[in-house]
């Protein structure tokens, strides 16, 4: 499941903050071997911690940024605000990106976002399965 919504976190931390690497990965899974969380710390270039926390297991929809400052002080983005109904904000987000899409076609240019995912993913799970 850290395929699921893994890439979807990370592009909006690289969007946000910058370039981003994975430096460690804890992953739950069922008894079937299913992924039902994980916990993935990493590091923007200048050096500040990132953690995203990933439950499928979690009863409803929540997809939060959370910023804590030196000193304590938090910023908080609420990515769901104003789309109330469960799985309501999905559209919005495709028609984006398919819109984007459409942009880089139409101009002739490449975005490499798609490839940065898929090598950060790599990371991730191979830091998963690495010995603790």
């Amino acid at each position: 499941m850290i395929v699921d919504n893994g890439p979807n976190s990370f592009a909006v931390v690289r969007h946000l903050f910058g370039s981003v690497t994975a430096t460690g990965a804890q992953v739950e899974r069922s008894p079937e071997g299913v992924d039902v969380s994980a916990v993935v710390r990493g590091r923007l270039d200048g050096g500040t911690e990132v953690v995203l926390r990933l439950d499928w297991a979690y009863d409803g929809e929540r997809k939060d940024v959370v910023v804590r400052h030196e000193g304590g002080a938090e910023t908080r983005f609420d990515m769901l605000a104003g789309f109330a109904a469960f799985k309501s904000s999905l559209q919005h987000e495709y028609e984006a990106l398919l819109d984007h899409f459409a942009d880089l076609i139409e101009a002739g240019g490449r975005d490499s976002m798609g490839l940065d995912c898929s090598a950060w993913l790599e990371e991730v799970l191979t830091l998963a399965e690495s010995p603790r």
